[in-house]
């Protein structure tokens, strides 16, 4: 992973400026800001891509943050966690529990 995150940051120079660096090469951690090369570096390929306006959760979840604000795709995760995007970028991260858990 550290070969992974040197080669982004030689291809990517004013990426290796940004605020959320640190989190992305000693943390490891996907932040808000961080573009979706980043985050399959971080997290890998997710379990299901959805984009707008095919948003909906399976199994009668409520709607996903993507049906409001800017957000144009979401990743999803193992474990519920799901990263949305606008455009390249993301600009948020939540994670859904079922009912009962």
């Amino acid at each position: 992973m550290e070969e992974a995150i040197s080669a982004y940051l030689r291809a990517h120079p004013d990426r290796a400026n940004a605020l959320n660096v640190s989190a992305f090469r000693f943390l490891r951690q996907v932040t808000v800001g961080m573009d979706q090369e980043q985050v399959m570096i971080l997290l890998g390929a997710p379990v299901e891509v959805r984009r707008r306006p095919d948003a909906h959760r399976a199994g009668g979840a409520p709607l996903l943050a993507a049906d409001q604000g800017n957000a144009t795709a979401v990743w999803v995760y193992l474990e519920g966690w799901a990263i949305y995007f606008a455009g390249q970028n993301v600009v948020d991260i939540t994670q859904y529990l079922p009912p009962g858990v």
